[in-house]
């Protein structure tokens, strides 16, 4: 093992120095036959108890066969069984044992697969009456319990030589025997250091000299000891440190980090597996503080250098390089510095306006001034006149003077600190101003609808708001343009969609990132007006119209035009009439049927608008000239009419001549181009009235003259007859309008073949029942009736037919024949049937019906009874018995 010896700690030329000083590098080579190193028994090696620990670095050449084939190191011997201790390995599978005797037996503790031929590792033993342990490198392999204590044996100490021979096959180095149980991180941390006496270090091979056969031990108990048969010094020897330098001083010292500097002038063996710098602040920084992994070293020329991080402000730190190899962590010296303070925090401008700011910052700890640059420039190339390191005592805010408007402007603070350097810069931050209110400009391009609104550019703004109103207040505004904003080149914006013969009033303020400039000037313009709405004419006549449109918002007297040729040329004296303020305007002078034109225009004090919708229109035809009705008949006539120069005709029908109401169906009812129409489904005997109207697709004529006319009767209904007498009876009817008279006919026979006399269409004026006499007793008459008016004869109604009553018989005569009652009587002439009725009291109120019918001039009663009172009567009838 080389032990690396260090001189004192120096401070040169900024400069950490270590001057290490080197012993040569050996280990102990042993053949696995009969090499082997002997310690003679001393007190301090006569270790009993529950605490032991053995520890060497081993570089396994051969396993051999069995796990307890290779001694490292034992102090036993055949004649001393079950005690002593014992270190060794072994078997295929590198198995590493610890076993010790107390007095009665072995206690062992084995790890297989713990080992690595050709290889260099750290293998340690420890027990501390509770467990025994093994560890490789340094981590723990495998552990019992076990509370035995250990029996001490007389034998000699020997490296690679166990209980009855056992010779290992590799090579040793730096071996330890301690009547302590170590830690793991005591052995961890000291497995490649060199160690002189330390508290219960009872024997210490550090394998330094290289010579001879003497095996020097430095752990002033003269352990010494002495190899035999062909034991070897070889080197190098086992694994051992690196060497580490620290720089002296950091730099780039902020805040919050700092850069440092090391180097390894000896990278140690093997190699380092990491390096890099450790810190704290505390004045002995080790791996457990914050550090820097750089990762594996492979050379010894360049130095490595490795950021701080994650530091506080003005504070004290210390810091070395380090190196790690399978030896172990090599700690450089201890280095200082000291962060310088926090930047201060810049924080946002506020009271920003055209011409000035206050910048603000945060305060730092112990801070009691400050430095303000300003600049139109990011990278601070110059300076706002008074601004470059402006001294600020004791304030966190400054306010800023003297700017232009709208000027991107960069400020940033430095702090310091008593008996302290400044800190860096902080953060810059950028303002800009507040720009100026933009110049607005007169509006162009005005329209009914439209106009454009204009401004100039202001500096510094990103955009531009817009107001519109109709107020000079703007109390109120045009929806969508409250606020509108425009973009950073916008410099006029086209207002649409706006109300005709209206007052607007605009203004306009610039805006960037800081805040909006206050109004512009206002400027007010007055739109040209709508195009009148023109509506559809009415009170057309055959000679004139009646114009008219919807009123103009600020217009104040309208224009008229009138054309019969769309407007080629206009009817005199409407050529841009002035009609003044009006909605309407009576136009005259026209002929019938003419086809014409009208259009307006509105007028305000800016302009005179468009034209309106041209209004087409035909003046009224001349009214047509009726005449009588024809073809009258109970149900209808047909009115007739002349042409005239139109489209069509209506025709009105109604029963009174005010026309107040029609009949279903003619109310002007549209013929087209007829001249006659037959009007049906009237009610007979009645007044009728009727007018026509010529029309064209634009008005209709005045009316026609009214012509009546009434249809001719129904036939008479309700025809019935009463009061019949053996030569008489009456006739009755209902009532028809309009009758002037009624014609009856009366006949003996259905057909009505002939009348009787007096009664061939018998005119009995407008009565409603008349009575026919000078008739035959017991005989059927037939009667029908027609109703005339001033347009014609009705039909017959229907043949009533009426017959006269029979004379009653004389001379009843009545006889008891047998008990049952004989009746005989008079005949009658003429008289075909006789009808007798029975009562059993006298003059009933209703005979009932006859109990016999008989055409001779007798009856035999044989109904009747004995001692019961019979009244009978007896009547003529005309009906024919079979």
């Amino acid at each position: 093992m080389r032990v690396k010896l260090f001189a004192p700690l120096f401070i040169l030329c900024g400069l950490f120095i270590v001057s290490p000083v080197f012993a040569l590098d050996y280990c102990l080579n042993f053949d696995g036959v009969n090499d082997y190193v002997t310690t003679n028994d001393s007190g301090t090696l006569n270790i009993s108890g529950t605490a032991i620990t053995l520890e060497a670095w081993l570089y396994p050449t051969d396993f051999k066969t069995n796990p307890w084939d290779n001694t490292i190191i034992g102090k036993t011997n055949s004649s001393n069984l079950n005690k002593g201790f014992e270190l060794r390995y072994g078997g295929s599978n590198g198995t590493l044992s610890f076993n010790f005797g107390n007095g009665s037996a072995w206690c062992e503790l084995t790890a297989p697969n713990a080992l690595t031929l050709n290889t260099w590792q750290h293998v340690a033993a420890t027990y501390d009456g509770a467990f025994m342990r093994l560890y490789v490198n340094a981590i723990q392999v495998a552990s019992t319990p076990q509370t035995s204590a250990i029996v001490h044996s007389p034998a000699n100490l020997r490296l690679s030589w166990g209980f009855s021979g056992r010779f290992m096959k590799g090579r040793l180095d730096n071996i330890r025997i301690w009547n302590v149980c170590r830690s793991q991180a005591d052995i961890d941390w000291n497995k490649a250091r060199p160690l002189e006496s330390q508290t219960g270090l009872v024997l210490n091979y550090p394998i330094t000299n290289g010579t001879g056969s003497l095996v020097v031990d430095t752990s002033n108990n003269s352990n010494h000891g002495t190899m035999y048969d062909g034991t070897s010094w070889l080197s190098p020897g086992g694994p051992y440190l690196p060497t580490v330098t620290t720089w002296y001083p950091a730099s780039g010292i902020t805040p919050t980090s700092a850069y440092v500097l090391g180097t390894v002038p000896d990278l140690g063996l093997p190699n380092p597996t990491q390096h890099g710098h450790c810190w704290s602040t505390n004045n002995n920084p080790t791996l457990a503080d914050s550090k820097t992994e750089l990762g594996p070293k492979d050379n010894t020329q360049n130095g490595f250098g490795a950021s701080l991080s994650n530091l506080s402000p003005q504070t004290n730190y210390y810091y070395r390089a380090y190196a790690t190899n399978l030896a172990g962590t090599t700690l450089g010296d201890v280095c200082m510095l000291k962060t310088v303070p926090l930047a201060p925090a810049a924080q946002s401008a506020t009271n920003i306006t055209t011409t000035s700011f206050v910048a603000n910052w945060d305060p730092i700890p112990q801070g009691y001034q400050y430095f303000l640059d300003v600049s139109t420039s990011s990278s601070f190339t110059s300076y706002v006149t008074g601004y470059e390191n402006f001294t600020v005592f004791g304030l966190t805010t400054q306010e800023v003077w003297n700017l232009s408007p709208g000027v991107r402007y960069y400020y940033r603070v430095r702090g310091n600190v008593v008996l302290g350097d400044p800190s860096p810069n902080s953060a810059t931050i950028s303002v800009i101003t507040i720009p100026n209110p933009p110049v607005a400009t007169a509006a162009i391009f005005v329209y009914d609808t439209s106009f454009r609104a204009r401004w100039n550019l202001s500096t510094g703004a990103s955009g531009y708001y817009f107001d519109l109103s109709t107020d000079p207040l703007f109390a109120g505004f045009v929806e969508g343009y409250n606020n509108l904003s425009m973009g950073i080149s916008s410099t006029y914006l086209s207002i649409t969609n706006i109300n005709p013969g209206t007052y607007y009033y605009y203004r306009v303020r610039a805006y960037n990132s800081s805040g909006i400039s206050t109004n512009s000037a206002t400027i007010s313009l007055l739109t040209y007006p709508a195009a009148p709405v023109s509506l559809p004419p009415s009170n057309i006549t055959a000679t004139g119209f009646q114009a008219n449109w919807e009123a103009s918002s600020s217009a104040y007297t309208y224009r008229l035009d009138v054309s019969t040729d769309n407007f080629a040329t206009f009817l005199s004296g409407y050529n841009n009439l002035d009609v003044g303020n009006i909605t309407s305007k009576v136009v005259s002078g026209l002929s019938s049927s003419t086809y014409c034109y009208f259009r307006v225009r509105a007028v305000n004090t800016s302009a005179t608008s468009s034209n309106s919708a041209s209004q087409f229109l035909r003046t009224a035809p001349l009214a047509p000239v009726v005449s009588a009705a024809t073809n009258v008949t109970v149900t209808g006539f047909t009115a007739n009419w002349g042409s005239t120069v139109a489209s069509g005709y209506a025709l009105d029908v109604s029963t009174n001549s005010s026309f107040s109401s029609c009949v279903s169906g003619y109310e002007n009812l549209v013929l087209g181009s007829l001249l006659t129409c037959n009007v049906t489904g009237l009610a007979g005997g009645t007044s009728y009235y009727y007018r026509v109207r010529a029309y064209n697709a634009y008005s209709s004529s005045a009316n026609s003259a009214t012509i009546s006319v009434i249809t001719i009767p129904p036939a008479p209904s309700a025809l019935s007859s009463s009061d019949a007498t053996s030569t008489s009876f009456r006739l009755s009817w209902a009532s028809i309008s309009e009758v002037t008279a009624y014609y009856l006919d009366v006949s003996a026979a259905s057909n009505f073949a002939s009348c009787l006399s007096g009664y061939n269409a018998l005119n009995v004026g407008i009565v409603l029942n008349t009575t026919v006499s000078g008739l035959t007793f017991g005989t059927v008459y037939y009667c029908r009736l027609k109703a005339v008016n001033t347009s014609g004869v009705s039909e017959y109604s229907a043949v009533l037919p009426v017959s006269t009553q029979m004379v009653s018989s004389v001379n009843v005569l009545i006889t008891n024949v047998n008990g049952a009652m004989h009746l005989s009587w008079n005949s009658l002439p003429g008289v075909p049937c006789y009808y007798i009725y029975r009562s059993e009291v006298p003059s009933p109120a209703n005979w009932g019906i006859p109990v016999h019918k008989t055409a001779s001039n007798s009856w035999l009663d044989a109904d009747s009874l004995g001692y019961t009172h019979y009244f009978y009567r007896i009547t003529s009838s005309t009906e024919l018995l079979e």
